[in-house]
């Protein structure tokens, strides 16, 4: 949200988490695991672009134990983010393990991470980049492509729900 949290950080940080609520911060992929192993949460995903609220809701959301590289899990989409297709959106990154700079688990020869100043669920790259640099308008930055635009948002909220 403010942009002064740096999220290009190691597998590690990544796994305990960083960066304090209610500001920028990544709750950590060990806790994100324990929440979503015990029962079923859905993921809605806000972004502010354009001063315009857009969102995505996924209805269900889980990532596996570090052991499997925290993969992504995802059910269908809905919302105003929208998705053209499984190609595009967070949808395009369902089923991938977690990249970090230090742990590459990308589907390409270079490390997406680094490339793209950031860690996630990178395939070959990506279609959302929504832990990259704030306000940086190319493949570094905190974005999210449709399949029909590329969006960089002000404002970002991952958030989760048990159903």
């Amino acid at each position: 949200m403010e942009g002064d949290v740096d999220f290009l950080r190691s597998w590690s940080e990544y796994k305990t988490g960083f960066g304090v609520p209610p500001g920028d911060f990544w709750l950590g992929n060990d806790a994100i695991y324990n929440l979503t192993s015990k029962h079923t949460y859905e993921l809605r995903i806000d972004l502010t672009v354009n001063d315009q609220d857009l969102y995505a809701n996924y209805s269900s959301f889980g990532i596996e134990a570090e052991s499997d590289n925290y993969r992504l899990r995802l059910g269908s989409h809905s919302g105003t983010l929208g998705e053209t297709s499984v190609a595009y959106g967070l949808s395009y990154h369902d089923g991938q393990a977690f990249s970090t700079h230090d742990r590459d688990n990308d589907q390409v020869s270079y490390n997406c991470a680094m490339r793209h100043y950031g860690a996630w669920w990178y395939r070959g790259c990506h279609s959302t980049n929504l832990n990259g640099l704030w306000r940086v308008k190319d493949t570094r930055g905190v974005s999210w492509f449709t399949g029909n635009e590329q969006h960089y948002p002000t404002r970002s909220e991952m958030k989760i729900r048990r159903v």
